[in-house]
C-alpha cells in the first residue's frame, strides 16, 4: 500500500522514502520532475519530436522562470514523479556539483541574470522503506571536485562516467530528491530593488528564460507569454498601481459634478423667479394703466 508522506521537518535529518506519495500536489508553488535536465541543451534528442518540435521532456529552467515571474516563488522537486510518488535520482558528490553548476549556469543565462540569493538548492536523501537515516561516507578528493564540468549538453560528463565506474565496482550512490526553491519576490529587499527598471511607476521583474521564452506559473500550469502578453500584464500592473489615485480622482469628479448640478439648479430657480417677478410687475403696471381715469 502506498501512503502519503512529507519529508522530515528537521534540517539535520530531512529525508523522503522511496515509493511513498508526498502529501501535496503540483500547484502554484510545487512542480514534480522525474529527470535532472536543467537547461534546454540538456534535453536528449530522442525526447524531441522532429516533425513538430514537441518534447516529451522539458527543461527544469522553464518552471523556475515561471516561479520567478509569478512573484510567489516555488519549488521544483527533482526525483518526484508527476503523480507525487517519490523515486529519487542517484547522485554522487561530483554529480551534485554538476547539477549545482548547471543550475547556476542556466540562471546566469536568464535575462536579466538571476542572482544566487533568489534561489537555493537542497539534496534530500531518499530512503528505502526499511532503512534508517543513511550515513554513507565516500571520500571525495577536493582536487577532483575542482575539475571543470561539461555543461549545456545531453552527453555524459566526466562525473557521469565516474559514477558509472563506481557502480560497476559495487559502489552505489544514494538517491536524492533535489529541491530547487525560488524564493518569493521581496520588493523591499535592496538587492531586488537594484534589479528593478528605473521607471516612474514600479513594475514587477520579468525574467526571460535561457531558451528565449517568457513563462508564468498559473496554478499548476506553465504558460508561455508573448511580448504582447507581457505588455498587457504590465499595463494591468500600472492600472492597479494607479487605482487608488484613479478612485480619488473619480470621487472628486463625482463631488464636482454634484456641486455643478446644484449650482445649475440654483441658477435655474433664480432665472425662473426673476421671470416670474418681471411678469408680475408687467401685469401690475398694465392693470394700473387701465384703472386710471381717462381725461376729457
Amino acid at each position: 500500500m502506498i501512503k502519503k508522506t512529507n519529508p522530515s521537518k528537521s534540517p539535520s535529518n530531512k529525508y523522503y522514502r522511496r515509493g511513498e506519495v508526498v502529501g501535496f500536489e503540483e500547484d502554484q508553488t510545487h512542480e514534480f520532475k522525474g529527470h535532472r535536465n536543467i537547461s534546454i541543451e540538456e534535453i536528449p534528442p530522442w525526447c524531441i519530436n522532429n516533425s513538430d518540435n514537441n518534447r516529451t521532456r522539458n527543461a527544469v529552467s522553464r518552471n523556475l522562470c515561471g516561479f520567478l515571474n509569478s512573484g510567489w516563488g516555488g519549488t521544483v522537486y527533482i526525483g518526484i514523479l508527476d503523480g507525487g510518488s517519490v523515486q529519487g535520482v542517484r547522485l554522487t558528490q561530483y554529480q551534485q556539483d554538476h547539477l549545482s553548476l548547471s543550475l547556476q549556469d542556466a540562471m546566469n543565462a536568464f535575462r536579466p541574470p538571476v542572482p544566487h540569493f533568489m534561489y537555493n538548492t537542497e539534496f534530500i536523501p531518499v530512503l528505502e522503506p526499511q532503512d534508517k537515516y543513511p550515513c554513507q561516507f565516500i571520500p571525495v578528493p577536493e582536487d577532483v571536485r575542482q575539475q571543470p564540468h561539461y555543461l549545456r549538453s545531453h552527453s555524459f560528463c566526466w562525473c557521469d562516467y565516474d559514477a558509472l565506474g563506481s557502480y560497476h565496482n559495487g559502489i552505489i550512490p544514494l538517491s536524492y530528491v533535489v529541491e530547487i526553491t525560488v524564493l518569493p519576490l521581496n520588493c523591499n529587499d535592496p538587492r531586488v530593488c537594484a534589479l528593478m527598471p528605473d521607471f516612474k511607476i514600479p513594475t514587477s521583474l520579468i525574467f526571460q528564460c535561457e531558451d528565449g521564452q517568457i513563462y508564468f506559473r498559473k496554478h499548476s500550469t506553465l504558460i508561455k507569454y508573448s511580448f504582447c502578453d507581457v505588455e498587457e500584464h504590465t499595463r494591468e500592473e500600472v492600472l492597479l498601481y494607479k487605482m487608488p489615485q484613479l478612485m480619488e480622482a473619480w470621487r472628486e469628479w463625482r463631488t464636482y459634478s454634484r456641486l455643478l448640478q446644484l449650482v445649475n439648479e440654483v441658477i435655474a430657480r433664480q432665472k425662473h423667479l426673476h421671470t416670474h417677478i418681471t411678469n408680475t410687475n408687467y401685469g401690475y403696471e398694465t392693470l394700473k394703466d387701465k384703472m386710471q381715469p381717462k381725461s376729457g
